[in-house]
């Protein structure tokens, strides 16, 4: 028997696209368009013995978080709230790079491993060996650990076949826990064949669970995976203040991430005695450096301290091209921390000099 869901919410456009992508198995049976929050049940008009879920149409997450507040005040239950604003998210969400890794019959040299700052600027295609980039917004050191540990487990040959591992290290990464933001909720297709139970052990992380495992049967078979232009050469700067990520240091977040970090290099060195480990540090646009260089500081300090205790092995070095913007103008940025195409070009064939000179 199809589930009944009620989409609730102001955004028709959104609603619209819901609808389109609900699956076969879940009926719609009302749509309920809303111009202002309602504060009781009796201008709410829901019987809650009418659905099994309501989905609440609204792409911006604050303004989703906010009427998801109002419904558990007016009474309904939290299990049949759904907020599927992250499928209005550019990037994927039921599944990650690493099931394109998985399935992949091609040889390759090497792997670039990490967040956004390699996903934008570093170019495999452009490096004189074969790289694959299994780097996505957000992906700290706890899921690099994970990935790179079930890559051990399920593609072990795969593993002692690299000459080649880049780790993209923004100077923060030790300070960036994903388990730790509301950046989970999008990125949690990241571990799909990882069981997350006992490392979400708060009742957050447990909610975000319960509501993403529903919304793969809701939308898995009809939604499209989004994916960000990485051949963009726009340039939208933004805020050039640094998040609190650069100098509000969180020692246990810290510690754990100094153990992912250990722990990784240490499995992937047993399993490949052979291969080569680059630490690289990408730039950012000097403007913003130059704003924000107290934070930069703080965050480098921490990053340099931990890499010298972790990094005495002669198989592991570090590319600090952290101030290789000096080389840049602020177009080849798509903002203050990321580069577009044209600056991810050019990134990459200075990496790939730099890589000759160490590796190659």
């Amino acid at each position: 028997m199809s589930k009944k869901v009620l989409l609730y919410g102001s955004d028709l456009d959104f609603m619209k696209f819901i609808k389109s992508v609900l699956s076969q198995d879940y009926m719609t049976i009302t749509q309920k368009t809303i111009c202002c929050k309602p504060s009781n049940n009796s201008q709410l008009q829901i019987k809650t013995g009418n659905f099994d879920y309501i989905v609440i149409c609204e792409p911006k997450r604050n303004e989703n978080n906010k009427i998801k507040d109002t419904l558990m005040r007016c009474g309904i239950p939290e299990a049949c709230i759904i907020q599927p604003y992250a499928l209005s998210w550019k990037e994927r969400f039921f599944d990650s790079t690493y099931e394109d890794l998985l399935s992949l019959d091609t040889p390759i040299d090497g792997l670039i491993v990490g967040p956004s700052h390699s996903q934008w600027g570093i170019l495999p295609e452009m490096l004189d060996k074969r790289f694959f980039k299994l780097s996505l917004g957000g992906c700290d050191l706890f899921t690099a650990h994970l990935w790179l540990t079930k890559l051990i487990e399920n593609k072990k040959k795969l593993i002692q076949k690299l000459k080649y591992l880049i780790i993209d290290m923004p100077y923060y990464i030790f300070n960036w826990s994903i388990l730790d933001t509301t950046h989970f909720y999008y990125r949690i297709g990241y571990f799909n064949t990882i069981n997350l139970d006992d490392y979400c052990t708060d009742q957050q992380r447990k909610n975000y669970l319960r509501g993403y495992d529903i919304m793969k049967k809701m939308f898995l078979d009809k939604y499209k995976q989004g994916f960000v232009d990485l051949h963009t050469t726009e340039t939208h700067l933004g805020d050039i203040t640094a998040s609190w990520v650069w100098n509000q240091l969180n020692e246990s977040v810290i510690s754990q991430n100094t153990t992912y970090y250990a722990q990784a290099i240490k499995k992937i060195l047993e399993v490949n005695p052979n291969i080569k480990i680059c630490n690289v540090i990408i730039p950012c646009e000097k403007t913003f450096i130059k704003h924000n260089k107290n934070a930069i500081n703080i965050a480098k300090d921490k990053f340099s301290e931990i890499l010298s205790a972790h990094t005495a092995h002669p198989n592991i070095d570090t590319l600090d091209l952290f101030n290789y913007s000096n080389y840049m103008q602020t177009n080849h940025f798509l903002d203050y921390l990321h580069l577009n195409y044209n600056g991810a070009k050019r990134f990459t064939r200075y990496l790939n000099k730099k890589l000759k000179l160490m590796f190659y």
